[in-house]
């Protein structure tokens, strides 16, 4: 039985991205050439995940899954690969001319997979669109489309309304994956929802909706060639099935989540494993709406209040994740630079019931989820425990697709937030800020509105610390959001798979590497 390597990651959402598929060239030359595969050497790889995507547009798609497929047909402008710089794809370079014009040079002889040339005014389009889009506003308000333009083929230049500290992290994220002008004028939404045409370093080849996905080599990728010939990912909503199919040879990676399953991986029991690669899944909690046209309840402290002491979290995360969760002590997962640990609240359920008979009136409500991992066994955990207190707690869980449609458009109260935040602080706070476009979790706060955007236009990283440090003792002094636990992204890799790697940043929870053996 071969020895199982612990790779420790940080967090995850842009999995297997652009660059765990194929090497990014930071050059100008293209690399039309085939891989150099070695005779007797696996070209296939085949992995196995726990949930299905229903679009295929990188501005809806979203999880673990999506995030996958969109890192090997799509590509970002930006890549973050742990480092304190931000590292070229799309673009070749970018420069702060002053603090609110932003300039991008282009990768020169990149084609979409239709061939289609990728030039300057795709960048526009895509992140125009992207800002039109209500769930993102926030991220792209800064800029001045107005006043900024395409330069040639091959220059882009941003003109800001006022500096943006996370711009640049929002260039690098899986939503940003740049889309061909041409082919989305002719094809839609509805188009660019069934249908993927990057520039990514694999092509999309046959997608049946919870089954499998198919992707083919790029044989015209512009950087480096991708070593595999075909990556196949396959869905499985149940665990038991997806391990054992694992065990049995069929997959090559297999995405492992329950405790059982990750203590014999880390035991050394599964047969002819060589590596494991984890990530932190940032963290989940329950979100709540200050919205009184929802949910009235919430407004009142006592009542969120009343939740928080109800939960005794240690013991839910527990019964419910077992080694797979940790609890969680902030909005902000561990692996964040600005994290600070704020402390999970007390379970006291006598407290609990006392803020209840002060607030004086029947609290009931409807938690709505999102379908997928823990969420519904974490849902009837809560249940319980509010029923306890007198409570009288619902539940309705979705697919993704119309769990997030249900959030934008303002139909939620509660829900399990799953929050995975990202290569910037402001990740995390984004459903808090000022058109968020989220009704649940936002909190007219007026002073956590102003310290979050002041957070956003600062500068110096030292004084953003401070400020985001502050921005996490409101949010739980106020209990706006109640951290649950902290979940882990766990790899098994087979023998013959060579190059998956620890991830580096927020956005990846693997990097399968190019280089065979």
């Amino acid at each position: 039985m071969k020895t199982v390597k612990k790779c420790l990651a940080l967090m995850l959402v842009f999995v297997l991205t652009m660059s765990l598929l194929a090497g990014c060239s930071d050059s100008e030359d293209t690399n039309t050439g085939t891989a150099g595969n070695e005779p007797g050497e696996k070209t296939n790889v085949t992995i196995g995940v726990d949930a299905e995507w229903t679009t295929l547009d990188p501005s809806i798609g979203g999880g673990m899954s999506y995030s996958l497929l969109a890192g090997g047909v799509y590509e970002t402008l930006l890549f973050n690969n742990g480092g304190d710089e931000l590292q070229p794809m799309l673009a070749r370079s970018y420069e702060w001319q002053d603090e609110t014009t932003l300039v991008f040079e282009l990768q020169e002889g990149v084609k979409f997979h239709n061939g289609n040339d990728f030039t300057s005014e795709d960048v526009l389009f895509t992140i125009e669109r992207l800002a039109n889009n209500p769930n993102y506003t926030n991220r792209y308000e800064c800029i001045d489309f107005e006043n900024s333009y395409a330069d040639g083929d091959h220059t882009v230049v941003f003109k800001l309304h006022n500096f943006n500290a996370s711009l640049l992290q929002n260039f690098a994220s899986c939503i940003s994956c740049i889309l061909d002008k041409e082919w989305f004028d002719e094809v839609g939404d509805e188009g660019a929802s069934q249908e993927m045409n990057g520039t990514g370093p694999y092509v999309l080849t046959e997608w049946k909706m919870g089954d499998y996905t198919l992707l083919s080599r790029n044989e015209d990728y512009w950087g480096e060639a991708p070593y595999y010939d075909t990556v196949t990912i396959k869905c499985y909503s149940e665990p038991t099935t997806r391990i054992m199919e694992y065990e049995t040879g069929t997959l090559d990676i297999c995405y492992v989540n329950r405790s059982q399953d990750i203590d014999r991986l880390e035991a050394g029991e599964f047969e002819d494993t060589y590596e494991v690669s984890r990530a932190s899944h940032g963290v989940a909690g329950i979100g709540m709406t200050s919205w009184p046209e929802v949910s009235e309840a919430f407004l009142d402290i006592r009542v969120r209040q009343a939740i928080a002491y109800a939960i005794d979290i240690p013991t839910l995360v527990d019964s419910v994740g077992g080694s797979a969760l940790t609890v969680a002590n902030s909005i902000l997962p561990i692996s964040d630079w600005a994290y600070v640990d704020v402390g999970s609240y007390t379970y006291d359920p006598d407290k609990a019931r006392e803020l209840l008979a002060d607030y004086g009136k029947p609290v009931s409500f409807t938690m709505v989820n999102n379908d997928s991992g823990y969420m519904p066994d974490i849902a009837e955990a809560i249940q319980g425990y509010l029923a306890e207190v007198g409570i009288d707690m619902q539940i309705e869980n979705y697919e993704f697709a119309t769990f997030i449609s249900k959030l934008i458009n303002g139909e939620i109260a509660i829900t399990i937030n799953s929050n995975s935040g990202g290569s910037d602080p402001s990740d995390s706070f984004t459903p808090y800020e000022r058109n968020s476009g989220n009704a649940c979790a936002e909190f007219r706060d007026e002073e956590l509105l102003d310290l979050l955007e002041a957070a956003k236009n600062e500068p110096d990283q030292e004084a953003r610390k401070e400020m985001y440090k502050e921005v996490q003792e409101i949010v739980h002094d106020n209990y706006y959001f109640i951290p649950l636990y902290t979940g882990r992204t766990v790899y098994a890799v087979r023998e013959g798979i060579t190059g998956v790697q620890e991830s580096l940043t927020s956005e990846n929870a693997i990097t399968l590497g190019m280089i065979g053996g």
